[in-house]
């Protein structure tokens, strides 16, 4: 759907944005490097620092991305839950059922609430049967399942 494309851009637009940011990190610390060994003044502790510091920014960026991409998947599942149990209370079907029978018939031609419900669940889970004031006469609601 265009929103499920529209935020797989925008995921995507993030991680070139941290790729261009880590190459740009990477290219300004071989940068101070490379000045540093002209003029000879650095040690080993300010190299060590300096690697030391790099490694920190650089897992400190993997764990924003990570915590951003399980973020985003803890998102997709509440909304796709959501979305089919939406689905699925829409999907239902209203029936009007009707048959003859005598008026002064106590069988009601023979189907009562239990004989309806027994016929009808096999096409789905019953949500509502409705008596009318005519024996003769149901309403069922039924829902996929």
């Amino acid at each position: 759907s265009f929103y499920n494309a529209k935020k797989a851009a925008k995921i995507r637009h993030q991680e070139l944005d941290s790729r261009r940011k880590k190459l740009k990190e990477d290219l300004e610390i071989k940068e101070r490097l490379a000045q540093f060994d002209k003029t000879g003044c650095r040690t080993q502790e300010q190299k060590l620092s300096e690697e030391i510091e790099r490694l920190r920014k650089e897992g400190s960026q993997q764990l924003k991305e990570e915590m951003e991409s399980l973020r985003q998947q803890i998102y997709n599942e509440k909304f796709l839950k959501t979305s089919t149990e939406e689905v699925n209370d829409r999907i239902s079907y209203r029936l009007r059922i009707r048959w003859k029978s005598e008026k002064n018939d106590s069988c009601n031609g023979g189907y009562d609430n239990e004989k309806l419900l027994q016929l009808f669940s096999k096409y789905g889970s019953i949500a509502v049967l409705i008596v009318s004031q005519r024996k003769w006469k149901r309403f069922v609601r039924i829902r996929e399942s």
